[in-house]
């Protein structure tokens, strides 16, 4: 049996790994010259890695941990607590006003007496989070997570207040979070193929064909592993049902973008982040957290 994967980011990766472990031929298709999709680590000059994409795994990303740990790939605390934000500006509220709210949060929603379904985060905030302050703290921090107005976020995105809140330690992994995809696509070899952007799926009972790079793939089945916002740039014949093209176009994407500056020198530690190293001191030029704010 083979089995035509479209991305080759984390998704496409682990499943193609997945698929040759069961005996399944995967055949990957990648539209850019690199593995690794919304997660792309970068060395710097001075041997300091940049991440431009996805930067820090969470004590809830059971997942990550898992995936490295097969693949015997490292995560390390990196010196910053990316979920603990000091409030500053707006109404006004304590970061321990903050952290207590959460912590009625996580109570109520492990008991499972608040309704999400159907709902804004907004709303079931405003709901439930009675100090003007942290609610607002609490939105803040939730637009910055979710890269979306916090009225556009559906009341889910609540469920994961103990990771998005988590006072734990970020983790990354040693090296560069892209090597994990790296590691995943080590044993593909030809069968992953960068540089073929698919923008055309066949499919039927009898099997399904996808165009790439002007050529095309023939295979019994095909996974889509690409995200949501770039769908369009693939046509389906037969066209998806329209229940399932619906759901996809209500996904909205937000803007999160970063800029990631190589320093002349080590910056001086933050007031509220622990240095990255040991010692006190990154190598110059490493990037350097500033700040943790709302």
């Amino acid at each position: 049996m083979r089995v035509c994967v479209i991305g080759a980011g984390f998704a496409g990766l682990l499943a193609a790994r997945s698929l040759a472990e069961r005996g399944i031929e995967p055949v990957v298709l990648e539209a850019r010259s690199r593995v690794g999709g919304r997660v792309f680590s970068q060395q710097l000059p001075n041997d300091a890695v940049a991440e431009r994409g996805a930067e820090f795994a969470e004590a809830g990303h059971q997942t990550v941990a898992t995936v490295a740990g097969l693949l015997g790939l490292a995560l390390v605390p990196i010196g910053v607590r990316s979920g603990e934000r000091e409030p500053r500006g707006g109404i006004g509220a304590t970061q321990r006003s903050v952290r207590d709210q959460v912590a009625k949060l996580q109570e109520l929603l492990a008991e499972g007496g608040v309704e999400l379904a159907g709902r804004s985060a907004a709303d079931v905030l405003a709901e439930l989070v009675p100090d003007p302050g942290v609610r607002q703290a609490l939105e803040a921090r939730l637009q910055v997570t979710w890269a979306r107005p916090v009225e556009q976020l559906a009341a889910s995105v609540l469920e994961r207040i103990p990771a998005t809140f988590s006072p734990s330690e970020s983790l990354r992994v040693t090296g560069g979070n892209q090597r994990i995809a790296l590691r995943l696509a080590e044993r593909l070899g030809p069968r992953l193929k960068l540089g073929s952007a698919a923008d055309r799926v066949e499919w039927s009972a009898a099997g399904v064909r996808v165009r790439a790079g002007g050529g095309w793939v023939e295979a019994d089945r095909c996974v889509v592993a690409v995200p949501a916002c770039v769908l369009d740039a693939i046509r389906f014949a037969p066209a998806l049902p329209d229940w399932k093209a619906a759901a996809l176009g209500r996904v909205a994407y937000g803007h999160a973008a970063k800029l990631v500056v190589p320093l002349q020198r080590a910056a001086a530690r933050a007031r509220c982040c622990r240095s990255p190293t040991t010692s006190g001191r990154g190598p110059p030029g490493a990037p350097t957290a500033g700040p943790s704010r709302w």
